[in-house]
């Protein structure tokens, strides 16, 4: 398999580096998540490109090619795709491209990374964790890389020490997060018109991330125990949405849903269903982060905790952090039913004051005509 694939990459380098006697044209491609998703900051520079600069052609890498409007989209495992990203002016991106992808001068790379403050240890604080191809696309990713986009001072710090780079870093915000400082109800209406619930639902989001074994052995969330612990804290009539991360989302099918359960690894964006719910429980995910910035309450419920820091590592102490942590179903009640609403947010305003978050609504725009003002 691993000599198919350095063929497979061989044969696209080449193919890469001959289509280069093309010309530049004024187009812009995107991918996120390595082609699974129209979604997270990519998304979000999209429209506003879009917005800003509607004369360039814009073009999304997708593995499974659905209609995007604005956008014609090609599968990243085509040669289609390749030429693409040989004759375009700007590339945008929230993962790491392959060491085949070779940049030509005059192209623009806009690296969005996809997350800002991280729990889990990434990129060569782990590099003993990682495998050698992803250290080596990795690096040669950020040679390539023109524009690194940070929403606040730790990410910056971060990417200085351990992206294994030292070009420009964007401290605007980042462009995914703009949802949550802008009015939303129609965003609300149109998730809650997606699984067909009532104005009076209220969501909980369900994310939690993978883990390297990629099971679900520890996403054993009680779901009936869980909503009733909600309606009787907060009443009213709630469901919850589960979402894997798109690492695991192939893993489904695994989960039971019902009326009260909801498959949400389907939905394209995991911000939306942020803006909709009024509560997320998730574990070591940075969506942490992204609920809390949205106002909303979060829960962390983590069966796993001693045993995934040594596999990963992790940044934050959870405990240290303004969630409630819980390592037990009979826990994550507990912590439901003595959430105490002004702790909760005296300890958000603090984080955000030390960790210096720049994201505002309009950091999308910002970084768009910063990056369209410098070629």
């Amino acid at each position: 398999m691993f000599i198919k694939d350095e063929i497979k990459r061989l044969m696209c380098g080449l193919f890469m580096r001959l289509c280069k006697f093309f010309p530049i044209e004024e187009k812009i491609v995107f991918m996120s998540h390595w082609g699974s998703s129209v979604g997270d900051n990519p998304k979000a520079l999209f429209d506003a490109f879009r917005k800003l600069y509607p004369e360039y052609k814009c073009i999304w890498l997708l593995n499974d090619p659905i209609y995007v409007e604005g956008a014609e989209v090609f599968s990243p495992r085509t040669l289609k795709s390749v030429y693409e990203l040989a004759t375009a002016r700007i590339w945008v991106d929230d993962f790491r491209k392959r060491a085949w992808v070779s940049k030509r001068k005059g192209q623009v790379y806009i690296q969005s990374w996809h997350g800002g403050l991280a729990i889990k240890q990434i990129e060569a604080d782990v590099e003993d964790k990682l495998t050698p191809v992803y250290v080596r696309d990795a690096k040669h990713d950020s040679k390539m890389i023109d524009y690194l986009i940070s929403g606040c001072k730790w990410s910056t710090d971060l990417y200085k020490r351990a992206f294994w780079y030292d070009g420009k870093i964007l401290e605007f915000g980042m462009p995914r997060s703009d949802i949550f400082y802008k009015p939303n109800e129609d965003i609300k209406t149109k998730v809650k018109d997606y699984y067909s619930a009532g104005k009076d639902v209220s969501f909980v989001l369900y994310a939690p991330t993978f883990r390297s074994n990629a099971t679900l052995e520890h996403y054993n969330l009680d779901y009936n125990a869980i909503l009733k612990a909600f309606r009787d804290k907060f009443s009213g009539d709630w469901k919850v949405i589960v979402r894997l991360h798109s690492n695991i989302k192939y893993l489904q099918d695994q989960i039971k849903y019902n009326d009260m359960v909801l498959n949400g690894s389907n939905y394209p964006d995991i911000n939306e269903l942020i803006v909709a719910s009024k509560v997320l429980i998730t574990d070591y995910s940075s969506c942490c982060f992204d609920a809390m910035e949205a106002g909303k309450k979060v829960f962390l419920f983590a069966t796993d905790a001693e045993e995934y820091k040594k596999d990963r590592n992790t940044y934050f102490e959870l405990t240290d952090l303004p969630f409630m942590l819980a390592e037990s179903n009979a826990a994550l009640i507990r912590n439901i039913e003595e959430f105490d609403e002004d702790d909760y947010q005296n300890k958000v305003d603090r984080f955000f004051s030390e960790y210096q978050i720049y994201d505002h609504e309009r950091s999308s725009e910002e970084i768009v005509k910063y990056v369209m003002d410098s070629i």
